[in-house]
């Protein structure tokens, strides 16, 4: 390395030699490796003003965590016991627990493990707030941001390598404890669905369970004799619908923003599911289980409810499974019918009719009824019955061959790719080509330099746009990457991943007709236990996302800063005067569309913290934190793809140079004395500038002076026009 290196680029190239090293040798970080070490040494200009492969590759650990979080949580789980847990799983005895409670053997691999994940996840908000305080040509959080990840990448590397020599090569199975749970579930019951209908089933479960039997020995005298019984099992359940009915109607108007108070109607009909009756207005299209969801959750209001995104992808997925359904024996009537009113939910022609908030049961269950419950309710009204009278059947028809399980991340991956595709991309490219046409108009134009926010040698104004519009191609590329796991859709896993009450290629079939309809390349996933049990899809978006966040931060923060003034700041750019800055200041006009996407870059990072707890929490054969991870990624895409387009739209296109203001700034530093170091030595050199800064004289008078350089050389070495690029 020359003696005259930058300091800059040595600090920097220290930890990304020895990050490198770590990420290639470290068993969790596998195909990062490989891409990172292509990443690291890219660009002077942008790899010195930002962190962003820092970002990417902890983003990408991230993901990691949230993977053996939800590994090792099942692991523990499926161990607990010996005798009071699941003990389907028998665990290594590595060494005794308890000071107190003689015999107990805990499972301390997995919890180291997860202690880890979660110092990675911590690490990761660090590296994120220290990768967005970048400013101008220097980000100055570089100790930080190193120690974090190389921490990250040693911790879980060694709780990883741990985990593997000390718990999972020693795993044993309890055949008799998971031979047990199986046969004495009653959820085997499903595969009477397509048989005796869901109702039925229903039914024969909770008999069965009630009379402590088994679901062989339960039998139905007959269908009228058992809806007898049930409606006298539920005739409670209709009394407290009736009173929560009236108290509602006489509720003051300071409690009508809950969701469904804002829905409420005068009239009532009954509606039923294996609960019982229960009433719900009737001018809605929602049945039972949507009216439950909305008495037990009453959590956030309106304010709160599914994204508008997740209902049309519903519409989109019903229509698509009925279609399919069809070609599988569905009464063609009700499967028409069906795609009819689907096609309605997703044009968002029936929005008023899905009240259920994010915050309900965390498969989506409820949500996914509601959709059923309509399009059931709906379709029927379409083949010219009445609202509740199950003519179309919300189970046993929309639900046909499908669970919650695989519905609600079905939609949740339609809904992601449809506004990334069609969205937030295409804002990040119209920001990339107006950032590049600014790197070009500004190219001749030379300015000073800063670093630490103090002056440094020059560049052009244009190298410093460049820088940012390389931040953004990557932004644009890493999303991109991300979306291949995106595209691949759960429909067709049901229940737990194994297809059950679904028929050989009904997902493929489901994947090809969303895709059509959508003219997005979605696939059926490639193993649906993954994708019903874990979201690391979501956590690796969300991840790109955090990243091209800390990147627009640094964006909006500069030019906010290199536009500051107009009088008694920096003053290098003017930006477009949109509108007035100050309610009592006159003629103050602000930067604020570089503040309205700063605030959007921060609530990108607040949610993509919530979407990586949300996509650990995955136990077993399901994650239950779906609708909050749809929920911020949504978000997350949307308030991020409009504030960029609103800051290019009204900032960035109509940026110009103060050319005055950059030309006087750049003949006054101090900094353009460095180019005198080959000639006069560094230390001569600091000796010129201290004495031009405490006599308030020029570089040039105080060279002289010292007589460390002739008047014509220093004319000849001090050309800030060849200080901007390296010499022949």
């Amino acid at each position: 390395m020359p003696n005259y290196m930058d300091l800059n680029v040595g600090i920097l190239g220290v930890p990304l030699i020895l990050l490198a090293t770590h990420v290639m040798a470290s068993s969790t970080s596998g195909c990062v490796g490989t891409y990172f070490s292509w990443k690291c040494f890219q660009g002077i200009c942008e790899i010195e003003a930002a962190q962003d492969a820092f970002v990417e590759t902890s983003g990408a650990i991230n993901t990691i965590s949230a993977s053996l979080m939800k590994i090792a949580n099942d692991i523990r789980l499926l161990a607990s016991g010996p005798r009071c847990g699941i003990g389907e799983l028998i665990l290594p005895e590595n060494e005794p627990e308890s000071s107190i409670m003689p015999g107990e053997v805990s499972p301390t691999q997995c919890e180291a493990l997860t202690i880890a994940c979660a110092l990675v996840m911590g690490n990761h908000v660090a590296i994120t707030v220290g990768g967005s305080n970048g400013h101008f040509e220097l980000n100055v959080f570089k100790p930080l941001i190193a120690s974090r990840l190389l921490q990250s990448i040693r911790v879980l590397g060694d709780a990883y390598a741990s985990f593997e020599k000390n718990c999972v090569r020693g795993i044993k199975v309890n055949c008799e404890r998971i031979s047990k749970l199986l046969h004495e579930s009653l959820m085997l019951v499903t595969c009477l669905n397509p048989k005796i209908g869901y109702e039925n089933a229903a039914a024969v479960a909770k008999k069965a369970h009630k009379e402590g039997t088994t679901m062989k020995r339960t039998n139905l005298p007959s269908l009228s004799l058992s809806l007898s019984a049930f409606h006298l099992l539920t005739r409670s359940g209709l009394n407290i619908a009736m009173f929560t009915a009236s108290h509602r109607v006489s509720c003051p108007p300071t409690v009508l923003c809950s969701p469904y108070l804002r829905l409420m109607s005068t009239s009532f009909r009954e509606e039923k599911d294996t609960f019982g009756p229960i009433l719900v207005p009737s001018d809605k299209l929602w049945g039972a289980q949507t009216q439950r969801s909305l008495q037990n959750f009453d959590i956030g209001g309106e304010h709160e409810v599914m994204p508008e995104p997740i209902i049309r992808a519903f519409g989109i997925l019903k229509k698509c499974v009925a279609k399919v359904n069809m070609v599988y024996g569905l009464d063609p009537s009700i499967g028409k019918a069906i795609m009819q009113a689907a096609q309605e939910v997703s044009e968002g022609k029936l929005n008023e009719h899905f009240p259920l908030v994010i915050w309900q049961t965390g498969s989506g269950t409820q949500s996914n009824m509601n959709a059923n419950e309509v399009i059931a309710n709906r379709a029927s009204e379409i083949l010219g019955h009445k609202r509740g009278e199950k003519r179309v059947h919300p189970n046993d028809h929309v639900n046909r061959a499908q669970s919650s399980n695989d519905t609600f991340p079905t939609v949740m991956h339609i809904a992601a790719a449809a506004d990334i595709s069609q969205r937030f991309i295409p804002s990040l490219r119209q920001l990339h080509s107006s950032l590049h046409a600014k790197s070009v108009e500004f190219k001749d134009i030379i300015k000073i330099g800063r670093g630490h926010l103090q002056d440094a040698t020059p560049l052009t104004l244009g190298q410093e746009f460049s820088g940012y519009t390389t931040q953004v191609k990557y932004g644009i590329e890493r999303v991109m990457c991300a979306l291949p796991r995106m595209y691949q859709l759960a429909q067709g896993g049901t229940a737990v991943g194994t297809g059950l009450n679904s028929k050989k290629g009904f997902d493929v079939k489901i994947a090809a007709a969303v895709a059509q309809e959508t003219n997005l390349p979605f696939t059926t996933a490639e193993n649906k236990f993954e994708t019903l049990a874990a979201h690391d899809a979501f956590v690796e978006t969300s991840g790109a996302l955090n990243t091209i966040s800390v990147s627009l931060m640094k964006i909006a923060n500069d030019i906010r800063l290199l536009g500051s003034g107009p009088r008694c700041g920096l003053g290098e750019l003017i930006l477009p005067e949109n509108e007035p800055g100050s309610s009592i200041m006159p003629g103050k006009v602000n930067p604020t569309q570089c503040e309205a996407l700063t605030m959007a870059c921060a609530l990108v990072m607040g949610n993509h913290m919530s979407v990586t707890v949300g996509g650990s929490n995955g136990h077993f054969e399901l994650n239950v934190f779906k609708p909050l991870i749809a929920s911020r990624l949504l978000q997350s895409i949307r308030v991020l793809g409009d504030a960029s387009a609103s800051f290019e739209k009204n900032c960035v296109r109509g940026i110009k140079a103060n050319h005055e203001r950059i030309s006087k700034f750049l003949h006054e530093s101090l900094m353009l004395v460095t180019c005198l170091n080959p000639k006069i030595g560094y230390d001569n050199s600091a000796a010129v500038v201290k004495k031009a800064q405490k006599e308030g004289t020029t570089l040039k008078e105080a060279a002289l002076s010292l007589g460390v350089v002739e008047p014509h050389e220093f004319d000849e070495l001090v050309v800030p026009e060849k200080m901007i690029s390296p010499s022949d």
